[in-house]
């Protein structure tokens, strides 16, 4: 009876197995960032990998996401004109609801919650200022994947997030993706 039991949990933790699927996007695209008492706005781009893990291939998956987000604008006074210059390498949680039932075209919502680590630096004429801070990092996005394969999929993104640090107080980042995903 004992042998029975345990090669029937031994079949059905094999079969849990075989029903998952793993999926790693790697995308570019544009960002911008909003820092607290600045009135403009700082434009660049984002680079990001996330590894995502579908225990039974259903409707919600598990990702890690770490990424590279740089973002600058120029401030011009009479004193002359203030580079400054956002660096942040956001790492977090990203759960991911898809939708829909379609195979090759899936549009998901997702969250972020974690932590990002940011430089930051401002060269002027008589000043010149850097540093280093980590905060936190949550948000939510919205997108879709477009199937070209079985395997082999487009990842379009939007993302809100709002992060934390001392250099840009409750900012907030946005940014628009386009990646390619391969599933697994």
């Amino acid at each position: 009876m004992k042998k029975q039991l345990v090669v029937i949990a031994l079949i059905l933790i094999t079969t849990g197995a075989w029903a998952q699927e793993s999926m790693f996007t790697l995308s570019y695209g544009w960002a911008n960032l909003n820092p607290e008492e600045s009135d403009k706005n700082a434009a660049g781009w984002r680079i990001n990998g996330l590894y995502e893990f579908n225990p039974t291939e259903g409707k919600i998956a598990h990702g890690l996401n770490i990424g590279y987000v740089l973002t600058k604008y120029d401030q011009t006074t009479q004193a002359g004109t203030t580079n400054f210059s956002f660096r942040s390498w956001p790492v977090y949680y990203a759960p991911k609801v898809l939708l829909g039932n379609n195979d090759k075209f899936k549009p998901f919502l997702k969250g972020a919650l974690g932590v990002h680590f940011s430089k930051y630096r401002s060269e002027g004429v008589a000043l010149e200022l850097e540093g280093s801070e980590t905060g936190f990092y949550g948000g939510l996005g919205a997108g879709a994947l477009l199937f070209l394969k079985e395997t082999l999929f487009l990842n379009l993104e939007y993302e809100w997030a709002y992060q934390t640090n001392y250099y840009t107080g409750n900012g907030f980042l946005n940014t628009a993706q386009l990646g390619l995903g391969f599933k697994f």
